[in-house]
């Protein structure tokens, strides 16, 4: 365990859920590749949930994108409707 200074409350409840979720990933990766040393379980461990953190950014920005086309079709569609009247 790394001793770590946290500003609140939900800072500190978000590094624990951090810390159960780096446990769980190395201990997984020590079950599959036995073989390993403990540097490159972690190394294992970082990377995957680096590419888990991108795909998940990556996917939020696609839905941020749609969502921003979907109300700007919107606007247009309220727009058309105004000037009609």
């Amino acid at each position: 365990m790394f001793p770590m200074k946290v500003d609140s409350e939900a800072e500190g409840a978000s590094v624990l859920r951090a810390a159960r979720l780096i446990n769980e990933q190395i201990a997984h990766f020590k079950s599959v590749y036995t073989t390993q040393d403990d540097l490159n379980i972690a190394i294992m461990c970082c990377l995957k949930i680096a590419t888990d953190y991108i795909h998940q950014s990556d996917e939020a920005t696609l839905l941020e994108q749609e969502a921003v086309e979907g109300l700007s079709a919107l606007e247009a569609r309220i727009d058309n409707v105004l000037q009609e009247s």
